[in-house]
């Protein structure tokens, strides 16, 4: 997600879009189903997110902590 918008920095009309937006982000999301348990390989206890399916949809990419204070990229197809 990018930089933050401060409300001070907008004028009306950076205003009136940004609403706009936001309820564009709000209807697409309303088509969205139930979320799925991947299972123990990918829903682990640990600390998994951004996941990011590639073009192709073969794999899956996403975010993990691997437990000593680093991240990691892992992958699934």
């Amino acid at each position: 997600m990018g930089p933050a918008l401060m409300a001070r920095e907008m004028n009306e009309l950076s205003k009136i879009v940004l609403v706009i937006l936001l309820l564009l982000v709000a209807e697409a999301f309303a088509g969205w189903t139930e979320p799925v348990n991947l299972g123990p390989m990918i829903n682990t206890s640990g600390s998994e997110s951004s996941p990011s399916l590639t073009a192709d949809g073969r794999k899956l990419f996403f975010h993990g902590d691997n437990g000593y204070n680093e991240d990691d990229v892992l992958y699934s197809e």
